[in-house]
């Protein structure tokens, strides 16, 4: 038999021998193994950022249904008081047009309307009127001392515990 030139040596060794189609295997394969690798990095990237963003934009809701809750309930207890003020006003100057007017007539009179139902009930939402208004004061004023006390104390607290 003849020798065989390289070539054909090279032509007639299989494909999965063969080094440089090995190589070229290989190499796609890494290829490909590096680039799921980076999707997965991608992904995994993405899906921290998404459940950060999420964790944000629920710390959000939340601090703004705490906020809601705050403002309606200052508003309720606001309205409150501020029924009470507005009744004590009114009931105050209806008290002294109706039960005690400003006239010589209203003088001789004002024993006679005092025990009347509509002036006893003026004379209620007066009465109460104005202790609540001292109550609401007392509240603030308590709720205020508290605030700067707490605050005072906590500017005041040692930082190197």
């Amino acid at each position: 038999m003849a020798p065989r030139k390289r070539e054909e040596l090279s032509n007639t060794v299989p494909e999965e021998t063969n080094e440089n189609s090995l190589n070229k295997k290989t190499d796609i394969i890494n290829k490909n193994v590096v680039n799921d690798m980076d999707i997965n990095k991608n992904t995994s990237t993405n899906d921290i950022i998404t459940n950060i963003y999420k964790l944000v934009i629920n710390f959000i809701k939340l601090i703004g249904k705490i906020i809601l809750n705050f403002i309606i309930g200052t508003f309720k207890i606001s309205i409150i008081y501020l029924s009470w003020i507005v009744m004590h006003y009114t009931a105050s100057h209806m008290y002294t047009k109706f039960c005690v007017p400003e006239t010589w007539y209203g003088f001789l009179i004002s024993p006679l309307l005092t025990s009347t139902p509509h002036c006893q009930g003026l004379r209620w939402i007066v009465y109460n009127g104005a202790n609540t208004i001292n109550s609401m004061w007392i509240l603030i004023g308590t709720w205020l001392c508290s605030k700067i006390i707490f605050t005072t104390q906590a500017e005041n607290m040692p930082t190197d515990m």
